[in-house]
This record gives structure tokens, C-alpha cells and sequence, in this order.
């Protein structure tokens, strides 16, 4: 995977698994600004439907270091869960990643 600077701009991955959680593909959704990424279900998803994943994780950097979810962090986890539950894709879990540490949903719900 390429080097991302995410001191400088928030970078949304997306982590496909199969049935068994096994790695199939770790990929860049979208990058963004310090404060936000646009993402778009569609180029979460499309990978894995061609990857024939059955799981996914996202994951986000906050450039601030702040590791709460904020309410646009809370509308994309609510989101993608949707659309993976109408497409048979799980959404495992969202982690928020700064340079030290994390924090994830689960954790929060």
C-alpha cells in the first residue's frame, strides 16, 4: 500500500475479508481534507463484490488526534451496516486510527 501522510488529510480504508477473515484486500476509499472525506457507499462496496468478500472493516484517520466518533463518523458506520446488510456484506467494525493509538465502534456502542 502506498505511503499516506495522515497527519495531513483524513484517508478511509476498507479491509475486505472472506467468510473465514482472511485478508483479502486492504484498499484506500477516499481521501480528504484535515477535517473530512467524502465517501461514497459505491466505492466501498464495488471492491468488495469483486472480491467476492463477505466481510469488511473501515477505518479513518483523524488528523486532529482526536479519537471520537463525531456525528458524521457515527451517519457512515449507520450507513455502510445498512448497505452491507442489503447487499449480504458485513460491516465488522469502524476504527478511528491516529499516529499512536485507535479507538473503534464496538467499543462505542
Amino acid at each position: 500500500m502506498q505511503q499516506l501522510d495522515a497527519r495531513q488529510s483524513t484517508i478511509v480504508f476498507a479491509i475486505y475479508l472472506d467468510s473465514q477473515l482472511r485478508l483479502l484486500e486492504a484498499r484506500v476509499v477516499s481521501i480528504g481534507t484535515r477535517t473530512e472525506a467524502p465517501v461514497d457507499m459505491p466505492c466501498v462496496f464495488r471492491p468488495a463484490l469483486m472480491l467476492n468478500a463477505s466481510q469488511l472493516i473501515l477505518a479513518h484517520t483523524h488528523p486532529s488526534g482526536d479519537l471520537t466518533f463525531c456525528e458524521e463518523d457515527v451517519a457512515l458506520t449507520q450507513l455502510a451496516i445498512r448497505v452491507g446488510e442489503e447487499i449480504g456484506i458485513r460491516v465488522l467494525d469502524h476504527f478511528i486510527l491516529n499516529e499512536s493509538s485507535f479507538n473503534h465502534w464496538h467499543s462505542e456502542t
